[in-house]
């Protein structure tokens, strides 16, 4: 994979023929497919920030292999466009490698909307506002993805 030509070639939009389910971070801390599946009904019409995170983030690990530490420091200056107008986010890894990581435009599309909703930020994805700080934002943690992530467990059980 050498060109992003041919990285958007690979593009598959239907989450469990893209990559299995047990291979993204949803799969790895627990959830099955019904439990996915009733996550993606709740989230169908988000209503309010969280709601609008969580069906962001929710679309963003079905789409893509990356572990909780990745996902939290996608931001948008990090990314870039082929031909046919996906965007890839370009994940550093070990002695200067880079890998590529897409998506997709519906999960995109959500995170757009999230954005929209809560103000437009470099970064995916941020924590809600800190009542303890007048209400600021900060980069979502890799303990408060995963925190995130169990509770979509309780909710789809």
């Amino acid at each position: 994979m050498d060109t992003m030509e041919t990285l958007g070639d690979q593009i598959n939009f239907a989450w469990e023929e893209k990559y299995p389910l047990e291979d993204t971070l949803l799969g790895g801390i627990g959830l099955n497919k019904s439990q996915v599946l009733q996550l993606m009904t709740k989230f169908e019409n988000p209503i309010g920030e969280r709601a609008h995170r969580d069906r962001a983030l929710l679309y963003v690990l079905l789409r893509t292999v990356l572990g909780a530490s990745e996902v939290i420091l996608l931001r948008w200056s990090g990314s870039v466009q082929n031909d046919e107008g996906e965007t890839f986010f370009m994940i550093p890894g070990k002695k200067g490698h880079i890998r590529y990581a897409s998506p997709g435009r519906e999960a995109l599309g959500f995170v757009q909307a999230y954005q929209d909703f809560c103000g437009v930020s470099d970064l995916l994805f941020l924590s809600l506002p800190d009542r303890a700080t007048n209400n600021l934002r900060h980069q979502l943690t890799s303990r408060g993805l995963r925190k995130i992530i169990s509770g979509w467990k309780r909710i789809s059980n």
